[in-house]
C-alpha cells in the first residue's frame, strides 16, 4: 500500500472534497458498467486494471468522503470477479486482502458484514480452503450472532462439515482388487485420446468463461438497469445457464422472478435499488430458499414485462414497459386530446389539471363531473353572477335569475332577506311619506318606470 501511494501523483494523494469523490465515483461506475456490458471473453486484465485503478483513486484521494468505503468495496468485488474470471489465485488473495482493509481502516462502515460473509465464500467456493472457511464464518457468527446474514454463515458451517465427513470416508483405506494386465497398444491409444481432448479443452478455455465447479452451484453476481422513454432493462447476471420463472402479483403490482438452483452473491444479500422512472419503481433480491434466487420488481399498475436469457455472458434480462404498447408519447397525445375537447380547460393546462389519459371517462366519473358542473352552475345562479342564455334549457334559479335594472341605479335599496322583508320595506315606505309631506308640491311622475319605488313588491314577486 505505501508501494502505491509513492506512485501516486500529488492530487490523489491530498484529500480532496467529497463532491470531488462523487464525480470520480461516477465515472468510475461507468467504467465499471462498460465492462459488464462486455462479453466475459472479451474482457482482459488491463481492463479490469482500469477499473480499479479508477476506485482507488477515489478512497486514496478522499479517504474521509462518503464514497470512500463503497470504493473499496467496489475494488474488492472487482478483484473477485476478474479472480473468476482468470481463476487466479493470487488475485482472489488480493480480493481478501481487500475486504480487510475494508474492516480495519472503516469499522463503523455499513459494508463490514458483507466482507467478512464474503472472505468465507472465497475460501470456501473459490480457493477450497475448508478451514479457513469455517474459521471465517465462526468468527462472523462470534461477532455478529443476530446479522441476516447469519443463517447463511451457519448453513455453509454445515456444509463444510458434511464435506469434510464425505473425504475422509473416501480417503479411507479399500480393499485390494485384482487388476488385469495392461495392454500397451490400448494404452497409446487411450493416451492420444487424453491429448486430444486435453488441447480442445484448452482451446475452448480461451473463448468461454470459467464454468463453476462440480457440485457448487451458479451464483448471481450483479444486477444492473437502463431507464429509456419507452421501457426499463433489467438485466442480472448468473455464471451459468439456469431456470427460472415469474409470477405477477397485484396491490401492490409487483413481479418476481425466482432463479432455481443458484446462489446469490454475498455482495447483493437484501440489496435494494431504487429506479422510479414510471415503469419500474425498486428492485429487490434476497435468497428466498436454499438454492433459490428470488428477484422482486416493483411496477407500475400499467406495466407489462417481457423476459428472456442472453448467454455469453449468461445474464436473465427483464423489459418492463407499458400495457398493449401505450408509450409516454401516446399517454401525452390522448391526455392532450381530451384537454382540447374539455371547454372548460384551456388546451395548454397544466397537466395536473387535465383529465385521465383514457380512450373513455367512466360512467361513474363523468355522472361526478355533470353533477359538480350543475351544482356550481345552480350556485352561480343564486349568487346572481350568472345570466342563462335566452335559448336555453337550464333550470330555473332557486332566487332569482337576473337582478332588476333599479338596483344597479339605486344601490343603496336591495332586496331585503325574507326574514326582514317586511320591517325595511316598513321603514322604507315611512321615510318615503315623511319625505312627501316636508314637500311643499306633489313629486312629480318619474321619468322612468324603473325608477319608481313600489314599497318591495317587486322582491316579493321575486
Amino acid at each position: 500500500m505505501l508501494a502505491l501511494l509513492a506512485t501516486l501523483p500529488a492530487h490523489a494523494r491530498a484529500h480532496h472534497s467529497d463532491a470531488w469523490a462523487r464525480e470520480h465515483f461516477a465515472t468510475a461506475e461507468r467504467m465499471r458498467e462498460a465492462l459488464n456490458g462486455r462479453p466475459s471473453s472479451d474482457r482482459t486484465r488491463r481492463d479490469y486494471q482500469r477499473v480499479v485503478n479508477a476506485y482507488r483513486l477515489v478512497y486514496l484521494g478522499g479517504p474521509t468522503s462518503t464514497k470512500a468505503d463503497p470504493s473499496v468495496v467496489a475494488v474488492a468485488e472487482t478483484l473477485v470477479e476478474m479472480g473468476r474470471r482468470f481463476d487466479d489465485i493470487k488475485i482472489l488473495n488480493e480480493a481478501i486482502a481487500q475486504y480487510r482493509f475494508l474492516r480495519r481502516e472503516y469499522p463503523g462502515s455499513k459494508y463490514r458484514f458483507d466482507g467478512l460473509f464474503t472472505i468465507g465464500e472465497i475460501y470456501k467456493d473459490d480457493l477450497n480452503d475448508g478451514d479457513a472457511a469455517r474459521a471465517t464464518f465462526q468468527d462472523f457468527l462470534h461477532h455478529y450472532p443476530h446479522n441476516r446474514l447469519s443463517d447463511g454463515a451457519r448453513q455453509a458451517i454445515v456444509e463444510l462439515n458434511q464435506e469434510a465427513k464425505a473425504a475422509k470416508a473416501a480417503d479411507a483405506p479399500k480393499p485390494a482388487e485384482k487388476v488385469p494386465a495392461p495392454n500397451d497398444a490400448r494404452i497409446n491409444q487411450d493416451e492420444a485420446v487424453a491429448d486430444n481432448a486435453e488441447g480442445v479443452r484448452a482451446a475452448s478455455a480461451k473463448s468461454e468463461p470459467p464454468a463453476p465447479r462440480a457440485g457448487r452451484l451458479p451464483r448471481v453476481t450483479g444486477i444492473r438497469h437502463w431507464s429509456t422513454p419507452d421501457y426499463t432493462r433489467v438485466a442480472i447476471d448468473v455464471e451459468s445457464d439456469v431456470n427460472f420463472s415469474s409470477q405477477r402479483i397485484a396491490s401492490p403490482a409487483r413481479i418476481f422472478f425466482d432463479l432455481r438452483d443458484t446462489k446469490l452473491a454475498s455482495t447483493l444479500v437484501g440489496k435494494t435499488f431504487d429506479v422510479d422512472d414510471g415503469f419500474l419503481k425498486k428492485v429487490r433480491v434476497a435468497q428466498f430458499a436454499p438454492g433459490r434466487t428470488r428477484v422482486v420488481l416493483e411496477v407500475d399498475h400499467l406495466s407489462d414485462y417481457d423476459a428472456f436469457l442472453l448467454p455469453n455472458p449468461y445474464r436473465l434480462i427483464i423489459d418492463i414497459h407499458s400495457k398493449k404498447g401505450w408509450t409516454k408519447a401516446r399517454k401525452e397525445a390522448v391526455a392532450l386530446s381530451w384537454a382540447q375537447a374539455d371547454r372548460s380547460l384551456p388546451a395548454d393546462a397544466p397537466a395536473g389539471r387535465r383529465q385521465a389519459a383514457f380512450p373513455a371517462r367512466p360512467a361513474a366519473q363523468e355522472r361526478r363531473r355533470l353533477a359538480h358542473r350543475t351544482a356550481r352552475r345552480h350556485w352561480r345562479q343564486a349568487q346572481g353572477r350568472f345570466r342563462a342564455p335566452a335559448a336555453s334549457s337550464a333550470p330555473r334559479p332557486i332566487r332569482r335569475q337576473d337582478p332588476p335594472v333599479w338596483r344597479a341605479r339605486r344601490p343603496d335599496l336591495r332586496c331585503p332577506t325574507p326574514r326582514r322583508r317586511d320591517g325595511r320595506a316598513r321603514a322604507a315606505r315611512i321615510r318615503e311619506d315623511g319625505a312627501r309631506l316636508r314637500r311643499p308640491f306633489p313629486r312629480s311622475p318619474p321619468a322612468r318606470a324603473e325608477e319608481s319605488w313600489d314599497g318591495g313588491r317587486a322582491c316579493e314577486r321575486q
